[in-house]
């Protein structure tokens, strides 16, 4: 019986026979291509030859550019692809079907295996229209380090570091980072695998072993994991909220070295999963860290090749985190795994202390309250005035149009809208004591909420601003108390 040759039996991830292998050969899946840092990838060499056997259970340790069975086709050493001739009893590849794809980094791919939603809360983290630019990538932006995924295909565990990384430093929190080798030990111990070149992981089973790992990672524990909504809001929500998140990609031979502008493009072969952190995002674009380097993915690319979004909860974020997502996240994992929440507790509001009546001011009695159709009385984003600055205590008038100089309070409305900093108002009859607050706000939000506000005997109030940054203002009354 004539020898089979490869080419009659392999087929690449599009389901195409593979004729020949070029000399710039394709990288391994969630690696580098061979010529982003010679130094850091070994020279072919030959190695044994391992016929994997065809499984139903294709999810701990899942390779897709090698047709999902773990046979690279790609980085195949010269004198091992002439080994394959002399191979009679290998199964046939079955083709992959159409509408397959790699599997890499996906969470929720295993059957039977559950997975958190990262539902909305009751009272939702809203983005604002257009929403603010968010950058926590650059904080990592000086580290280009491969962390072994020039050698491994361990994209799994460089994007989970990178997420520690990006989070800590968003947080301002000081943790141990992991070094290359570190990166590695983690992903040799999960596969067995002791000498590149390595197969990828399932992102879901990585964390899940991380979290069952008594010593943690690097110093820090993963308290849960889960994931959001695959759209741009879900991404954008999960960087404002979480500080970073984990994207599962599928890449094409377009978004390879040194391309860093990621777009879909008609007719652009698979080259295989990957799986980045991403922590930063514009108007227009979601941006990832990816071999070291940023890469910017445009609408269209997110629409068609981001397969999920993963959001891992660190204990470092934990205080960072609101009572109702602290309170919410432990009822969500209680349900999902059956058992008792053995992490941190919820940290509850404190009680906001009464303010002091400030000096020169004398609380008058109402006597009637008089609701009107709401008028603005203040909006800071007109030509005419100027934002809040830092720490500024502005008088409003309030008496005058449709409302009487006799006036002693005024309910109604007050919105920031897009403040370049993270912060707090405050309305008081006179200049600002402390300490409570009627409204809080993170950078680029817009938010309103409604107030009842003693009015000083000159007929205004005042409005601090708690912001290291400026913020404009807007204020409608809606009734007023004689």
């Amino acid at each position: 019986m004539a020898k089979k040759t490869p080419a009659n039996r392999l087929r690449n991830p599009n389901g195409d026979p593979i004729t020949a292998l070029s000399a710039d050969a394709k990288p391994r899946l969630g690696r580098p291509p061979r010529n982003l840092k010679p130094s850091l990838i070994p020279p072919d060499i030959a190695v044994p030859v391992a016929i994997p056997a065809l499984t139903p259970e294709p999810y701990n340790i899942v390779d897709p550019d090698v047709d999902r069975l773990g046979t690279d086709v790609y980085d195949m050493p010269t004198d091992v692809q002439a080994a394959w001739t002399d191979l009679e009893s290998v199964p046939l590849i079955p083709t992959p079907p159409d509408d397959w794809k790699p599997q890499l980094g996906l969470l929720p791919a295993i059957p039977d295996r559950p997975i958190l939603e990262m539902r909305a809360l009751a009272v939702a983290y809203v983005l604002p229209v257009p929403p603010p630019e968010v950058h926590n990538i650059e904080l990592d932006a000086a580290d280009t380090g491969l962390y072994g995924n020039g050698e491994y295909g361990n994209c799994v565990f460089v994007a989970i570091e990178k997420d520690r990384v990006i989070s800590a430093e968003a947080l301002g929190v000081k943790i141990t980072k992991l070094t290359a080798a570190n990166v590695i030990a983690k992903y040799q111990e999960f596969t067995g695998i002791t000498a590149p070149p390595g197969p990828g992981a399932v992102t879901q089973l990585v964390l899940e072993w991380i979290q069952k790992t008594s010593f943690g990672w690097g110093g820090s524990h993963l308290l849960a994991f889960g994931r959001a909504p695959l759209n741009q809001t879900g991404a954008r929500e999960t960087v404002s909220e979480f500080q970073s998140g984990i994207f599962s990609v599928t890449i094409h031979q377009s978004q390879e070295y040194p391309n860093r502008t990621w777009d879909q493009k008609p007719n652009d072969p698979i080259v295989g999963g990957h799986a980045i952190g991403a922590g930063t995002y514009t108007q227009l674009l979601e941006f990832a860290k990816s071999w070291g380097y940023m890469v910017s993915m445009t609408p269209a690319f997110f629409a068609g090749s981001v397969d999920e979004i993963a959001v891992l909860v660190w204990d470092f974020q934990w205080e960072s985190l609101s009572y109702e997502r602290q309170t919410t996240l432990i009822a969500d994992m209680q349900a999902l795994t059956g058992k008792a929440w053995t992490g941190p507790q919820p940290i509850a509001p404190t009680p906001p202390v009464p303010t002091p009546t400030p000096s020169g001011y004398t609380p008058r009695t109402s006597m009637s309250t008089t609701f009107i159709t709401p008028v603005r009385i203040l909006d800071t984003r007109y030509p005419t005035d100027t934002p809040l600055q830092p720490g500024e205590d502005r008088r409003v008038q309030v008496t005058g149009v449709r409302i009487p100089a006799n006036v002693v309070g005024v309910a109604g409305d007050l919105a920031v809208v897009i403040p370049t900093a993270g912060g707090w108002l405050a309305l008081t009859p006179t200049k600002w004591v402390g300490p409570s607050s009627n409204l809080n706000f993170v950078p680029g939000q817009t938010v309103a909420n409604g107030f009842v506000v003693g009015i000083a005997p000159d007929g205004t109030f005042s409005i601090h601003n708690g912001s290291l940054g400026t913020a404009n203002i807007v204020v409608d009354i809606s009734a007023f108390d004689i």
